[in-house]
């Protein structure tokens, strides 16, 4: 009907001036086109933003338009009313697929009717208002023009060429709710009508076929509607003609359309209208962060508001600022269009984000994000040193300031748990030429006294005003002090008599020291005093000189050989062992070793030594029994090259470091290298560790040093480990620029009842969370992977699989963004013999390897499943989110999965790159899946 329609209305051209290009006869001038009719594309007569937009005009804004377009008008000759002043008795219309309910009223003027049916159906009530001018001129019509008929068919909507509309369709209110109604059915029934979006489409310039057509690829769904609206597009004369009349050939309804919208609304390309502007400075003060810039809504030349997000949290600002430079390069808004603001923050590493809202037709626009790191209200500083001297002496070296004042503040120093205080007021010619403006009397440095053992020191700068304490760090550190210690190494009978080796050094001295050989009881004094090189480079503080290699003239027969180092200073004498010998056996075939250390800490006893048995180049085990009641096996298998060196045919994985979880006081570690082959069992001596215990403890931005020179931190949550049961381990490694690290608090991943340390805790699972070495640019675990998984695994032997007893089949890795792709491309391809099974939990990424693969053991594969977790929308196109997680998601757990591993993917719907406090629940879940709970 639509094409009888538009033939009807091209015979009359003769007769009258288009009433569908906006005239009226006789009563006002053809008006000039504003619309630049060379930017006129028929593929796209309107943006779908513009034409489904039904916000874009209130109610009273419809109403003050139509009386604005019909100011000159007057009532009809029978007194029929301008539009401006027209009222009708609307019914009440139900909801349908198309539209929302539409409650009808009496005496509903002509801008109500008009906006309602827009809000109803999710048109623009702009378009509606075009529509009806392009059909029957009705906004600018007036006194005789102003018939029955142009209301009964305002907007032509199935109204045939006698000019009579079908009943149900007739009448003003109709007319208009019915048209908003068909724009949206053509959208939802797309593949019943002619014209389609998304393909070329031969569209005809007239009715009549000689006139011809063009292939015009249409490319929204509004301007295939308008198309099916009115099937012709405008030929070159009638573009020419502004809103006169072209050739024979010429059709105006989709031209006039496109070029009333111009000029009464702007452009109908949706993106002109969106709000402009820009974030331009975003910096870090004293305490809090500034920020500014500029901001304009082309559908307005008032201020706007433009939204601020700090780490996701967001609050309105009004862009109203005077900005004569934006005024000036945009001269028909104004100045009033600048926004700033200084903001109170915690101390830490922030994202700030900003939006421009937008007004009318458009959408918002991202003006950009930026990352700040705040600082300067709580102190700063560093612990610098921690070294052990001889004779238990630790220096203790460093600097603090808090920008709240130019005077020194105190430093709280704490020695495994237990503090005091030092005055950081010690002169700093480097502090002050690092930091002006405070002078330089901030350094801190003292010597503590020390018993033998191992020590975690930490430094925390007391926060002096706003702010809050800054911890400055910890080390650990070994301390030689107490008793003598070294190594009964061996024992052999020749015919010269009994050869006896090793070494022994005490603490307190570099000098040589005496040794109490006895042998079947009867003994005298030995120096030892020979050089072992090997000695020295593992304890380089007291020399080389501190090997024995003696020969006893012995009666045939079997002896028993005792070996004590004599204690110098602080201490103890300390007893090496005791062997026998026999003249008929040519060496002792039991296992020899040196239980070397027992030192307290906050988190235990931590036992050191070395067990090697002759029959065997295979690590051995050792009983460990503490106060003779609890005992458990452990294996010799840590590398200790200073053995290796010193028994090169063995081998240098015959050493032992382990933490014993034991209750605070005094207790007796005893340990025994067991047998293997012919001999006997071989005590290693007991030790007795005075004050030392406690329980498992959460320690955090502990320090580390790698192999390879690599230094970062971690935190250790184990308070609520129980020793007595199995315990896994749970290894967590942040997304780039290390927030959950910074935040191991926060809710978002490691914190809260439902954080991965709540996860681990009851699954009696240690919890280490590893922060990349990486220092550079925007700190991330894949940028220099390899290296940095060196690191990783010699953090991960030292720090937890060779301190805590762990299960290895229980060893769960879970990686988020920049972590997870640390995990699959580089860790895992390196280093998966590290680990004897467990799983793995990828978060937001995680792709195929990016090196060589290391082949996996097929027991590893068997026993190691893993999970990916990455938004559905997490593909590059989210705003401030360009890596693209989803695809590598896809390809990794595609290649783990090829390779045999149990590799799943879960892609939630509706999610994008942020996690919003979800790691621990899926953890959880999949770690319920696979049945790890508490031994």
């Amino acid at each position: 009907m639509k094409g009888r329609r538009a033939q009807w209305c091209a015979q009359l051209i003769a007769a009258v001036i288009l009433v569908s290009g906006g005239l009226v006869v006789g009563s006002v001038p053809t008006p000039a086109l504003a619309a630049d009719a060379s930017d006129f594309d028929p593929g796209m007569l309107i943006a779908d933003e513009v034409f489904y937009a039904p916000g874009a005009m209130s109610a009273a804004e419809v109403e003050a338009f139509l009386r604005d377009k019909g100011s000159r008008c007057v009532p009809g000759s029978s007194g029929l009313p301008c539009l401006k002043d027209y009222t009708e008795t609307t019914p009440d219309r139900p909801a349908n697929e198309q539209c929302a309910a539409y409650v009808g009223a009496v005496d509903e003027s002509a801008a109500q009717v008009i906006w309602k049916s827009a809000q109803a159906c999710g048109i623009n009530p702009q378009a509606i208002l075009v529509i009806l001018q392009k059909e029957q001129g009705l906004l600018t019509a007036s006194g005789e023009s102003l018939v029955e008929s142009r209301y009964r068919s305002a907007m032509g909507f199935r109204c045939p060429t006698n000019g009579e509309c079908e009943p149900q369709y007739a009448g003003f209110a109709n007319q208009v709710y019915s048209a908003a109604w068909r724009f949206q059915y053509y959208a939802d029934h797309p593949n019943s009508f002619h014209f389609h979006e998304g393909r070329t489409n031969t569209i005809p310039f007239h009715p009549n076929p000689a006139c011809g057509s063009t292939e015009v690829f249409i490319r929204n769904q509004a301007t295939a509607g308008l198309y099916n609206y009115t099937p012709y597009q405008p030929n070159a004369a009638a573009l020419a003609a502004g809103y006169g009349t072209g050739d024979a050939c010429s059709t105006y309804g989709n031209r006039n359309f496109w070029a009333r919208f111009e000029d009464w609304f702007g452009s109908t390309d949706g993106a002109s209208h969106n709000p402009i502007g820009e974030l331009e400075t975003v910096d870090a003060i004293s305490g809090g962060i500034a920020l500014s810039g500029w901001a304009i809504d082309p559908d307005t030349t008032g201020p706007i508001y433009v939204w601020l997000t700090v780490d996701g949290s967001g609050r309105h600002l009004y862009a109203n600022q005077a900005r004569p430079d934006v005024a000036e390069a945009n001269p028909e808004f104004g100045a009033n269009h600048g926004f700033s603001a200084r903001l109170d923050i915690a101390e830490g590493q922030h994202t700030v984000c900003v939006t421009a809202s937008n007004v009318g037709i458009g959408s918002h626009t991202p003006l950009g994000c930026s990352t700040v790191l705040v600082r300067g209200v709580s102190p700063v500083g560093g612990l610098e040193s921690v070294v052990a001297e001889i004779g238990g002496t630790v220096s203790v070296r460093g600097w603090a300031i808090d920008p709240d004042t130019t005077g020194p503040i105190f430093v709280w120093l704490t020695v495994n748990g237990s503090g005091r205080h030092l005055y950081a007021n010690q002169a700093r010619a480097d502090v002050a030429e690092a930091q002006p403006g405070y002078g330089p009397d901030h350094g801190f440095s003292t010597q503590l006294q020390l018993d033998g053992g191992r020590y975690t020191i930490c430094a925390t700068a007391s926060n002096v005003g706003l702010g809050s304490h800054t911890p400055l760090g910890c080390e650990t550190v070994s301390v030689r002090g107490g008793s003598p210690f070294g190594n009964f190494e061996r024992m052999a009978v020749t015919s010269e008599g009994i050869e006896l080796t090793g070494w022994a050094v005490d603490p307190d001295t570099a000098d040589r020291i005496y040794l109490w050989v006895t042998v079947d009881g009867a003994g005298r004094h030995y120096l030892a005093g020979t050089e072992r090189p090997d000695v020295g480079r593992a304890f380089p503080e007291y020399g080389s000189a501190h090997g024995y290699s003696l020969t006893i003239a012995a009666t045939p027969g079997p002896h028993r050989v005792c070996i004590t180092a004599v204690n110098v200073g602080a201490g103890t004498h300390t007893s090496l062992g005791c062997r026998g010998s026999s003249p008929d056996v040519s060496g002792n075939r039991s296992p020899y070793g040196n239980f070397e250390a027992a030192s307290g800490g906050p988190n235990g006893i931590e036992i050191r030594g070395w067990a090697i048995d002759p029959d065997t180049t295979a690590p051995v085990y050792l009983w460990v029994t503490i106060d003779g009641k609890y005992g458990r096996h452990i294996r010799a298998d840590v590398e200790r090259s200073d053995v290796g060196r010193v028994f090169p045919s063995y081998g240098s994985g015959h050493g032992f470091e382990k933490l014993l979880a034991v209750a605070p006081g005094s207790h007796r570690i005893c340990v025994t290298a067991s047998n293997v082959g012919p001999g006997a069992h071989t005590d290693l001596r007991c030790k007795q560790v005075t004050g030392s215990g406690g329980t498992l403890a959460d320690v955090t931005f502990q320090s580390f040093t790698a192999s390879n020179g690599l230094r970062s931190q971690f935190h250790i949550y184990a308070a609520q480990i129980d020793p007595r049961k199995p315990v896994g381990l749970m290894i967590q490694f942040h997304g780039d620029g290390a927030y959950e690290f910074n935040n191991p608090n926060s809710t978002y991943f490691l914190g809260g009842p439902l954080g991965l340390r709540a996860e681990a805790a009851k699954r009696n699972m240690v919890l280490l969370v590893a922060r990349t070495p990486d220092v550079e640019g925007s700190i991330t675990w894949w940028e220099s992977g390899v290296a940095n998984a060196d690191y990783a695994r010699d953090l991960i032997q030292s720090q937890a699989l060779d301190r805590y007893d762990i299960d290895t089949t229980r060893v769960w890795l879970v990686g988020y963004s920049g972590g997870a792709q640390f995990v699959t491309k580089f860790l895992l391809p390196k280093y998966s013999a590290m680990f004897g099974g467990g799983g793995a939990v990828i978060f937001g990424g995680g792709g195929r390897p990016s090196i060589t693969v290391t082949p996996f053991a097929p027991s590893f594969v068997s026993r190691f499943p893993m999970h990916w977790y990455t938004g559905a929308l997490d593909d590059g196109t989210c705003a401030g989110h360009t890596y693209n997680a989803l695809g590598d998601a896809q390809g990794g757990s595609a290649y783990y999965g090829g390779l045999g591993f149990t590799a799943t993917l879960e892609t939630p719907a509706g999610m994008c790159h942020g996690l919003s406090g979800r790691a621990g629940e899926v953890v959880g879940a999949q770690l319920d899946l696979r049945g790890v709970v508490a031994g």
